[in-house]
């Protein structure tokens, strides 16, 4: 179903030589396996929340798999109630658990520390050191294995970061530049049909937005890049609407972005910025998360200090896949 699908997109765009504003019909060259559509869409199966450096996360959840080039450091939290297989961590540094739980296996190349917790298991390339919790802890990676993860996790950020920019580049091509008009951005297919549909916008007027609305037939995507390297989204609890699209089929794309600020917002759509240093306050995302690193109001970490309250929660990540049929 997954290939005939891209197949489809694919050969929809080749059916006409004349673009439209705002849609990318010049994408007839691309392959169903090379096409960034099909290389997101297989990644954001395998990763629900992936960053390219360190992961510090308290009293939230993210419903999938957590990859991590970086450290990990969780407390308060749980990760992959809905993971697709067998993994819910995979750290490329050490891994940090305090009072918290993972449906799944967990794998750090690192050192693993784990208290009060659940997992399925915990292996580590360095020392285990788990109290207080269940699931199997162990030291077991070989260095071959260990330089295995590191190696997958980096392919995995390269990945991200060609798919982000390949994006930006078909935008800056055919895409329509949307201005921010009385505090709104409005982002709309006017051309129904199985396309794949590029927009543009700026960091500056996203930021300044008070409404995003995003009309598009359920079958069609929408890339929406957003130019500037300094980004924010923060307060559009209930005013970031999808009118017909689906939340499975919208990218936000911040290839150009080297910071970004989530807060306060409920966002339909999967977020791609794989260079940004990245805090994520309140609110929630129904999609995926793919940043440069994640921040979102780490508790204590020295370990011998008591947890306090949930003052400020993490950002919450919902496990709805790119493009997933």
């Amino acid at each position: 179903m997954k290939s005939f699908v891209l197949a489809t997109l694919v050969a929809a765009t080749a059916c006409s030589k004349a673009p439209h504003a705002g849609s990318a019909l010049n994408d007839a060259d691309a392959t169903p396996s090379s096409h960034w559509v099909a290389r997101l869409q297989d990644l954001a199966f395998t990763h629900n929340v992936f960053s390219r450096g360190d992961v510090e996360y308290s009293c939230s959840d993210f419903e999938g798999r957590l990859s991590a080039r970086g450290n990990v450091w969780l407390s308060r939290f749980r990760v992959g109630p809905k993971i697709q297989g067998e993994w819910a961590v995979s750290a490329g540094g050490n891994f940090v658990l305090r009072d918290g739980s993972a449906d799944g296996r967990v794998a750090a190349a690192g050192s693993a520390w784990l208290a009060n917790y659940s997992v399925t298991s915990a292996t580590s390339g360095g020392s285990a050191s788990c109290f207080q919790g269940s699931g199997f802890c162990q030291q077991a990676y070989t260095p071959s294995q260990v330089q295995q993860i590191r190696s997958d996790l980096d392919q995995s950020g390269a990945a991200f970061v060609g798919i982000a920019d390949e994006v930006k580049e078909r935008a800056a091509a055919s895409g329509k530049t949307i201005a921010l008009t009385d505090g709104e951005l409005r982002f709309e297919v006017t051309t129904p049909g199985a396309n794949l549909w590029y927009f543009r916008v700026a960091a500056s007027d996203l930021a300044a937005a008070t409404k995003v609305v995003i009309k598009a037939p359920a079958e069609a995507i929408v890339a929406i890049d957003v130019a500037g390297a300094d980004a924010k989204i923060v307060g559009l609890s209930d005013s970031f609407i999808l009118e017909g699209a689906r939340t499975a089929n919208v990218l936000l794309n911040f290839a150009d972005a080297t910071k970004l600020e989530l807060g306060y917002a409920v966002l339909f759509a999967n977020v791609l910025a794989p260079r940004a240093a990245t805090r994520f306050i309140e609110g929630r995302i129904e999609g995926g998360l793919y940043v440069g690193s994640l921040w979102g109001n780490p508790m204590q970490t020295d370990f011998a200090t008591p947890l306090g309250s949930c003052a400020k929660s993490g950002g919450q990540v919902n496990f709805v896949p790119f493009y997933s049929i």
